[in-house]
């Protein structure tokens, strides 16, 4: 994105093949936050919406509150996708403290 190829970057994300080989929950996590990233740059909000709030199910299953910030950061302009991002974040840290 930082490119400015949003155009481009938002045609791969919408139209790449499902992964050939196995890949670790947390790249699965940082796939779909980077592509609702690109997704919502390119104004698609359904899509981004979809893949921003499965991130959101993974990095809070696995733990990851790293990737909910990011998710937090990049969904400024989706305040429900947000506000879940930092309900879910607060929980874990609750939960990481205890």
């Amino acid at each position: 994105m930082t490119t400015g190829r949003i155009t481009q970057a938002a045609g791969l994300a919408e139209n790449a093949p499902d992964p050939t080989w196995h890949v670790t929950p947390q790249w699965r996590v940082i796939e779909h936050v980077t592509t609702g990233r690109v997704l919502l740059a390119a104004s698609d909000t359904t899509g981004a919406r979809e893949r921003l709030l499965a991130a959101i199910t993974l990095a809070t299953a696995l733990r990851l509150p790293h990737q909910l910030q990011r998710i937090i950061r990049a969904s400024t302009d989706e305040p429900h996708v947000r506000d879940q991002a930092l309900s879910r974040l607060a929980e874990l840290r609750s939960a990481m403290a205890a």
